[in-house]
């Protein structure tokens, strides 16, 4: 007698939430009057075409120590904010992962239409975490969202956002397969 394996299967939501990206490269030329950064994000996940965002203007602003005033300048600061989510499914069968995790990548749109928009970095979100990360939580339902009205415990899971930095060239256009070791800037990422 052969008996199937047990298989337990479940299906989640994940929220990949981005919060900002700053201290980033600078992609304008020294030509250019401001320096900006014209920001969107790209999302890939597997079986899902590719996820945009919005576009999220940035610019450069001086960084200063308040210890000494306007007398020492460290340097700029390229800000863009996004406060942007991405839902995704996940399965997980008997605690493993179908999907480990998705890759964000952020990108700096050029005003012409016929140049390509510039590559900035991109970070892997592994999503490991979450199911080590299992616990329980309080939803609190609500007719309005469709949901059972009143309290429970659902099964729920998060990790800690962080920062993911960006390494390559120091200035201007980048690529995914540069390896140099220049900072190019960071992004907080939730899930």
């Amino acid at each position: 007698i052969v008996k199937a394996p047990k298989f337990e299967v479940q299906s989640w939501v994940v929220h990949i939430s981005i919060g900002w990206a700053d201290m980033l490269a600078q992609l304008v030329g020294e030509e250019s009057a401001i320096d900006v950064v014209r920001g969107y994000l790209e999302v890939e996940y597997t079986g899902l075409p590719t996820m945009k965002s919005r576009t999220f203007h940035g610019g450069a602003e001086k960084i200063t120590d308040p210890r000494v005033g306007d007398v020492v300048k460290i340097g700029l600061n390229r800000t863009v904010y996004v406060n942007e989510e991405f839902i995704v499914p996940l399965t997980v069968t008997n605690g493993q992962l179908m999907v480990e995790g998705c890759k964000v990548r952020l990108m700096h749109r050029t005003q012409s239409s016929v140049t390509p928009d510039k590559y900035i970095g991109e970070v892997n979100v592994n999503f490991l975490g979450l199911v080590q990360r299992v616990g329980k939580t309080i939803i609190r339902g609500n007719k309005r969202d469709g949901e059972r009205d009143g309290d429970r415990l659902e099964p729920a899971a998060m990790m800690p956002p962080r920062w993911y930095n960006f390494y390559g060239r120091p200035t201007g256009q980048g690529k995914p397969s540069d390896h140099g070791s220049a900072f190019r800037g960071r992004l907080l990422v939730g899930v």
